[in-house]
């Protein structure tokens, strides 16, 4: 006989296993209270009746054997991994898809004085195990899942590809329906790359549907996942009406973003209104992280594509340049030479000492042009040119531009035109820079136009605006070139003008020093051989300035005690002659700082050119120590140097300059210090 239903009960009491018994002949003999509590049959309704008949399951899945071998003696154990040997406990909820509780087993033989009569059955829940161990599964699935898709991200594989995987290994993992992944190729939806769990290849699209843009537009608002109706929580987006017809009742979109950029989203469904838990959020926010850095090293990539390609062409146009500065350099180099060789000669005629003369003025004159020209692209590349704006009129601006360049315009026997209002145009600028906006513009046509062509300055009020346009009918502007015409050191291949040379900044100078202005320059051309057209255009004064009558004190015609001091031995001395011989000065020279000192302090100059690079004392601390001296403190000291920065110019003011000029300096600037020195 089977244990007592009083004993069963009691075991009940203490256990958390189920306990029944069977006869030899598989009849229920016992069914404690745990199994009346986790199944739907009392003890009442199963005592009595055979196993098979209350389980047929039992006999379906051949655990009878387990019984008849108990039977015999033998201890046999129901393992929860081997599920086909389970004995199925009826669930409190039949209709169910699962049960509700995982059981394993242990059946061992009942014995009575000796001999076996019967089978004991111990059952136990194991559900949290199995959970635990299929999540565990799961977890694991999702992790080799993840790191396959960053391997594939890193290894440069096409990106549709990778979209491509995640897809198939989401709906995998998590047995979605459907999936997809929307990768958006602007800031707005359409148009747009959709890879889906059920298209072998992706597709691209411009229609997602008003409720699309909708749902891109929660996700970008919340900036978090949406859940779709159906899924969880209660939310005003509906299913895409792309996706209608699939019969999906439940969804969730996680945003997918490259950086900081959104780029789409990653869309998962469910026919049934099934909840995406936790779980299932952080890994497929896991995957679009993937997704994203695999965008972002698109991104990346083409940011780097496209960085080094504009380092190459930086390296290009700086080889360019520096070739092309060699040869403007060592152009005029050239005729100075074989002029200075010519002088040489001591039977030269007046009249060839004369042009050789001029050759050198000339080329010494385009030289400093050169190097200013260089050195006001660095000032302004460095936002360091300084204006000294003042009510202008244009017309003298116009007319001192074309002084400038009347020589090479004259060269070329070009047909110059000018055309100015009949009104009095104001602007508030640096006059200078404004002549060299002007000047620079008439060059430019110069140059690239055949000789005996037509240029055409002209000037003119549009509204609270002057403009100023230069046209030519020369070799034009290739379309291609036209974007780029004021970029620094890029010249058009335009093989008339490479007689003249040019570094290629003229028109860099051109746009830096309008806008500086606040004005605007364009360019124009139909193209090669149709001429071109530049426009400048400039903000006038809203009303024409009063001016005060300017008095100056007379000068005399006295000489001058000067002082150069100069390392430079060659220099000095021409410098020297030519202030004595020519001006009458008194002059004395001096070739280090200590030296001019001690000059100084004898001669008692008026006027001081003084160099600042000179070995021992600079010539800023030779500046500071006249200025500290009875002879010199009143004496006017300029600056004549190579140094033309700003930040020199600085420099020497504090030191105690009054005159800061740049080597070589040009006799109008000589001329306009002796009549300042003289008024002292």
């Amino acid at each position: 006989m089977g244990l007592s239903e009083t004993a069963l009960r009691e075991l009940g009491e203490v256990t958390y296993w189920g306990v029944f018994t069977t006869d030899a002949d598989l009849i229920i003999t016992g069914w404690n209270r745990w199994l009346e509590m986790h199944s739907s049959l009392s003890a009442e309704h199963v005592v009595g009746r055979n196993l098979l008949e209350v389980f047929p399951a039992v006999a379906e899945r051949r655990i009878e054997r387990f019984y008849r071998q108990a039977l015999e003696g033998k201890m046999v154990v129901l393992s929860q991994r081997l599920h086909k040997y389970v004995i199925p406990l009826p669930s409190s909820l039949p209709d169910d898809d699962e049960p509700l509780m995982q059981q394993s087993g242990h059946i061992a033989p009942l014995m009575s004085e000796g001999r076996i009569i019967g089978t004991l059955t111990l059952v136990e829940d194991v559900s949290d195990r199995v959970v635990y161990e299929r999540e565990l599964r799961a977890r694991a699935m999702e992790q080799q899942a993840i790191a396959a898709l960053s391997q594939e991200a890193l290894s440069g594989e096409p990106t549709e590809a990778l979209f491509r995987n995640a897809v198939l290994e989401a709906t995998r993992i998590l047995e979605l329906d459907y999936c997809r992944i929307v990768e958006l190729s602007g800031k707005n939806c359409p148009p747009a790359i959709v890879v889906q769990s059920d298209s072998p290849q992706p597709a691209q699209t411009s229609e997602l549907g008003s409720d699309a843009s909708l749902l891109f537009q929660r996700i970008l608002a919340s900036d978090e996942p949406v859940l779709l109706p159906g899924s969880s929580g209660d939310f005003d987006v509906a299913i895409p009406p792309e996706l209608e017809g699939r019969g999906l009742q439940s969804g969730i979109e996680i945003p997918l973003r490259a950086g900081a950029h959104f780029q789409g989203s990653l869309g998962a469904y469910r026919s049934s209104p099934r909840r995406f838990s936790a779980d299932h959020v952080r890994f497929l926010q896991s995957v679009v992280n993937v997704l994203g850095m695999a965008s972002q090293r698109r991104y990346l990539e083409s940011e780097l594509r496209q960085h080094v390609s504009q380092l190459a062409d930086a390296d290009r146009r700086k080889n360019d340049f520096l070739a092309m500065l060699a040869h403007e350099l060592r152009n005029p180099l050239a005729p100075i030479r074989h002029a200075v060789a010519l002088l040489g000669f001591t039977d030269l005629e007046e009249a060839a000492s004369i042009e050789a003369r001029q050759i050198i003025d000339r080329q010494v004159e385009h030289l400093v042009r050169l190097v200013d020209d260089l050195l006001d692209v660095a000032r302004i590349l460095r936002g360091r040119v300084e204006l000294r704006r003042e009510p202008v009129e244009l017309a003298h601006v116009v007319n001192r531009a074309v002084e400038t360049s009347r020589p090479l315009i004259s060269s070329h026997r070009h047909k110059l035109s000018i055309s100015l209002p009949p009104e009095t145009l104001w602007v508030n600028g640096d006059a200078v820079r404004l002549a060299q906006v002007v000047s620079n513009l008439l060059n430019n046509s110069a140059k690239y136009t055949e000789p005996g062509g037509e240029i055409r300055l002209a000037t003119e009020r549009r509204g609270s605006e002057a403009v100023i346009r230069v046209r030519d009918n020369g070799v034009g502007i290739d379309p291609r070139f036209l974007p780029h015409v004021f970029d620094a050191f890029i010249q058009a291949d335009r093989s008339i003008a490479r007689s003249e040379g040019g570094l290629g900044i003229g028109l860099t100078l051109v746009r830096s020093l309008v806008e500086l202005h606040d004005g605007r320059v364009s360019a124009a051309s139909e193209g090669i051989g149709k001429g071109s057209e530049f426009a400048v255009e400039l903000p006038l004064l809203s009303a024409a300035p009063t001016r005060e009558k300017l008095e100056f004190a007379p000068s005399t015609s006295r000489p001058l005690r000067i002082l150069v001091v100069d390392d430079h031995a060659g220099s000095a001395k021409l410098l020297s002659k030519l202030l004595s011989k020519f001006w009458g000065h008194e002059v004395e020279v001096a070739h280090d700082g200590h030296a001019a000192l001690e000059v100084a302090e004898r001669f008692h100059p008026e006027l001081v050119l003084l160099d600042i690079g000179l070995p021992g004392l600079s010539g800023l601390e030779v500046a500071e120590r006249l200025r500290q001296l009875p002879a010199t403190q009143e004496a006017m000291l300029v600056a004549l140097t190579g140094y033309g920065q700003l930040e020199d110019r600085d420099r020497s003011r504090q030191a105690g300059f009054d005159e800061h000029l740049v080597k070589p300096a040009s006799v109008n600037d000589l001329q306009r210090l002796f009549a300042h020195a003289k008024l002292k």
